[in-house]
Formats: structure tokens, C-alpha cells, sequence
């Protein structure tokens, strides 16, 4: 029953559309990523580990 009223509410584009979105976001962190300098690696690696705010 479940299964028969969500074919007939029309939410595939829905679904579908929260795909893309989500495989351009991973996208754009792993460029991102990729992207970054080993200084910057260095400098996100160690956030968790400080104790003050750091602030650029």
C-alpha cells in the first residue's frame, strides 16, 4: 500500500534531484580537497587538537 501511494505521488524527480545534489557536493569537497596546499592539510588536520579559537 505504502509502495503503491509513493509511485502515484509523482517524488521520483524529487529523489532524483537530491542525488545530483548530493554527488556535486561530494564533488566539490573532494576537489576541494585535492586542491588544498600541504599547509593547509597540516592546518585542518590539527583544529580538533587546539585548545584556542583560530580565526584567519
Amino acid at each position: 500500500m505504502f509502495r503503491e501511494l509513493m509511485q502515484t505521488a509523482g517524488l521520483q524527480m524529487w529523489a532524483e534531484i537530491g542525488l545530483v545534489a548530493f554527488c556535486v557536493a561530494f564533488g566539490a569537497v573532494v576537489a576541494y580537497v585535492l586542491h588544498m596546499t600541504p599547509k593547509e592539510a597540516s592546518d585542518a588536520a590539527r583544529i580538533p587538537l587546539e585548545d584556542e579559537e583560530v580565526t584567519r
